[in-house]
């Protein structure tokens, strides 16, 4: 998981850095959880344009640089990456009528409070980004439905999505940029495949593939099959813990 901290005052900049640093540390020590930040919007929008939608979480000061609206970038952000989850920052109390223009999940005022609030409010997100399935996500301006892709194949380097309709896509990204934006069902079995576990119908032992429900064969990668097994066993205990509340 990626936060991003975006914020053109140095002071408070480093404050948030310094205090969601700490808080994470305390509170998530166990997760995988990498800080960015950012001092103007041209930076946050630079890093945005060349990883795609890498962050998973954004703290956004509503007043920017050069009177730049944190708004109007929140709302390109989530054009682009719709499951990100974005938490407004502002001492302009009287900026934040707008808000509701944008998504997000937070919004917290400047003042006495402002730490506690920070902390409830990335609570929350990390919650939030834990627990909602990831619908889809953006390719070069083209939204992938997640929920329809049986699995991803390299070509050179393109990627093909396969849809459970037998339909397929060509996407202008290589198959390792995909691999990061994509939740935990999808796995990677070879270096030119991912698969969505909701499609396997089974494990084939002796010949090291998996057969989807589609009829499709993918051969799994020798040093990928132990992987998979954990995975997939990881998968249906999750399946079965949700079925069963």
């Amino acid at each position: 998981m990626k936060i991003g901290i975006c914020d053109d005052n140095l002071i408070y900049l480093n404050g948030i850095m310094l205090l969601t640093n700490n808080y994470i540390k305390k509170n998530y020590a166990s997760e995988q959880i990498d800080l960015a930040q950012f001092s103007s919007s041209k930076e946050l929008m630079t890093w945005v344009n060349h990883f795609g939608n890498t962050l998973d979480i954004l703290i956004l000061d509503i007043v920017l640089e050069n009177n730049k609206n944190g708004i109007e970038i929140a709302k390109r952000i989530a054009n682009l990456n719709p499951n990100i989850k974005i938490i407004f920052i502002t001492a302009h109390i009287e900026q934040a009528a707008d808000i509701s223009e944008a998504p997000f999940i937070y919004f917290v005022y400047k003042n006495k409070d402002f730490e506690k609030k920070l902390y409830s409010a990335i609570d929350k997100a990390i919650c939030s980004s834990k627990t909602e399935n990831i619908k889809c996500i953006i390719i070069n301006d083209e939204k992938i439905f997640l929920d329809k892709v049986e699995c991803f194949i390299a070509d050179k380097k393109y990627t093909i999505a396969i849809y459970n309709d037998k339909n397929e896509d060509i996407l202008k990204a290589g198959i390792s940029s995909i691999t990061r934006l994509l939740p935990p069902n999808f796995v990677l079995i070879h270096r030119s495949c991912i698969i969505n576990m909701d499609y396997i119908n089974r494990i084939i032992k002796d010949e090291k593939a998996v057969e989807l429900i589609s009829g499709n064969k993918v051969q799994i990668a020798r040093a990928k099959y132990n992987t998979l097994l954990n995975s997939y066993h990881d998968y249906l205990k999750t399946r079965f813990e949700n079925y069963d509340n």
